[in-house]
């Protein structure tokens, strides 16, 4: 990269999955020079002209999509190795063999992987002509892996929920909206613990001493006040958001989105009601709740007690 070419900025929301990660993002996505990828990470683009953007459309003919489809950067990633690559790399024992590496024993494969990731996210920024893009892929190893891209100027936002609400949320299984597809199958409590716990931990271990880029956020708190949520994460990204009348006190208004990915149930149009889900407090079972706060009970503790303390102080 020349001296006089721009960094990308890159805002990827990563956290645990069940968190709010991908409503947060399309209230971003509201915010001039903002553009909302979605789930980049998990995505094949060998067969992404077939998948349908959260608009509702095919790729290949999504206003957007289509277009960013055609860019020089897009045509030049060499898809089968970007695939080959995320199933490589995007996982949590690459980003512990890449600390321990120094950076000239990385191997080609591992550079050409990094390099097909910005020439995807050159391509949409060159479209877009926008000065933020977000991701809300959620993975921690793709967010390290973003943060090797030198030419990538990356700003982490963790999105933390209470463990037992994102317990009783993947424990219940979720079609399609009107089908009976399903669409996520429900997972057991203790393993949605102990995925919250180590993905957390690795989130704080590998973002959370990048001073002026990490920032970590609450989701019962965006409910409660996304106002105060949004302009706080302006000014990790040195935006003075004065105005953002697309939000009110308990409402967003959202725009048309193109997504990749996400949470099927948050790609409507329209004024959205926000409310907390606090389902787990009355349907989940006694003995799952005390399970899974015996197994997160220590971020538990730091995230909803002294990160309250705190902001008192």
């Amino acid at each position: 990269m020349s001296n006089l070419e721009k960094k990308i900025t890159v805002v990827h929301i990563v956290g645990t999955g069940r968190n709010g990660s991908t409503l947060l993002e399309r209230v971003l996505n509201e915010i001039p020079d903002f553009f909302a990828i979605g789930e980049f990470g998990w995505t094949n683009l060998e067969k992404m002209e077939n998948f349908t953007c959260r608009c509702g459309k095919k790729f290949q003919v999504c206003s957007t999509w289509s277009v960013i489809l055609k860019e020089d950067d897009f045509q030049k990633i060499d898809k089968k190795r970007l695939t080959e690559g995320k199933n490589k790399y995007n996982n949590t024992r690459s980003i512990i063999k890449f600390s321990l590496k120094k950076e000239q024993d990385v191997s080609d494969t591992f550079k050409e992987y990094l390099h097909n990731i910005y020439l995807f996210y050159r391509a949409v920024q060159k479209n877009r002509a926008c000065q933020f893009m977000t991701d809300s892929t959620g993975s921690v190893a793709h967010c390290y892996n973003l943060s090797l891209i030198p030419e990538i100027d990356l700003y982490v936002i963790h999105i933390v929920r209470d463990s037992r609400g994102v317990a009783h949320s993947r424990g219940v299984t979720k079609c399609l909206p009107n089908s009976n597809v399903v669409w996520l199958a429900g997972v057991s409590s203790w393993r949605t613990a102990v995925s919250w716990l180590k993905r957390n931990l690795f989130i704080e271990f590998a973002f959370s001493k990048r001073k002026g880029k990490y920032i970590r956020v609450h989701y019962e708190d965006f409910i409660e006040n996304p106002t105060k949520t949004v302009k706080k994460i302006g000014n990790l990204l040195g935006l003075e958001l004065k105005q953002l009348d697309f939000i009110d006190d308990k409402s967003v208004v959202l725009g048309e989105t193109h997504l990749i990915g996400g949470n099927v149930y948050v790609s409507k149009k329209g004024r959205t009601v926000l409310k907390l889900d606090e389902r787990w407090k009355r349907d989940m079972k006694w003995w799952n709740i005390i399970l899974v706060t015996l197994i997160t009970w220590p971020l538990l503790l730091k995230y909803f007690v002294v990160d309250k303390m705190m902001k008192k102080i």
